[in-house]
């Protein structure tokens, strides 16, 4: 896909406030139904849905987005989230999209856990610290243990960073603090 049309289309769908579906380049998974709020020169902030209704955020490496597509069905969608007025109640967080490390300080001040998709990781956990060159999330695996010690992942092997959402927020909530243990860089 030409990244200039790709660009293009998320700043008019930001504009009009209008659904799409983002095609990420390293990832199996279904496309991102979303509603894009904001772009920077390397990021895009959208809010997922689902069942028409949103559910938290993520910001999207531009680059890493393989596709975009704006076509009848994210037409259907619009409308009936226009007219249900759940457009007119989307709000737009209070955090930097100018790059991730900006991104993920104001996370870190607001203590939102977060979800971090990559190339060769997915983490879902508390940030500890966001430094330099990488980021420091505790790591909850799928039994809600939480790594004694974080994890360390370079922010350009980033594609994408959620938070907000109702599955992320409750897992935090009902993770066991300190039960596992992993290698420190």
């Amino acid at each position: 896909m030409n990244k200039d049309w790709a660009r293009s289309l998320l700043a008019d769908c930001i504009a009009r406030r209008s659904p799409v579906e983002i095609f990420l380049r390293r990832s199996s998974a279904a496309p991102l139904c979303c509603v894009p709020l904001l772009m920077s020169e390397r990021l895009a902030l959208v809010a997922p849905y689902v069942d028409f209704y949103p559910d938290g955020y993520e910001v999207v490496r531009l680059r890493s987005i393989s596709a975009v597509r704006a076509g009848d069905r994210e037409a259907f969608h619009s409308h009936i989230m226009l007219h249900e007025g759940i457009l007119d109640r989307l709000d737009t967080p209070p955090v930097s999209i100018d790059s991730f490390p900006a991104l993920l300080t104001d996370l870190l001040a607001q203590d939102e856990p977060v979800i971090v998709s990559g190339e060769r990781a997915l983490l879902l956990g508390r940030i500890t610290k966001v430094g330099k060159k990488k980021l420091r999330v505790r790591y909850i695996d799928g039994l809600g243990r939480m790594d004694a010690e974080p994890t360390r992942m370079p922010y350009d092997g980033i594609d994408s960073v959620a938070f907000g959402n109702r599955y992320l927020r409750l897992v935090v909530r009902y993770a066991q603090d300190g039960e596992r243990t992993t290698d420190a860089e």
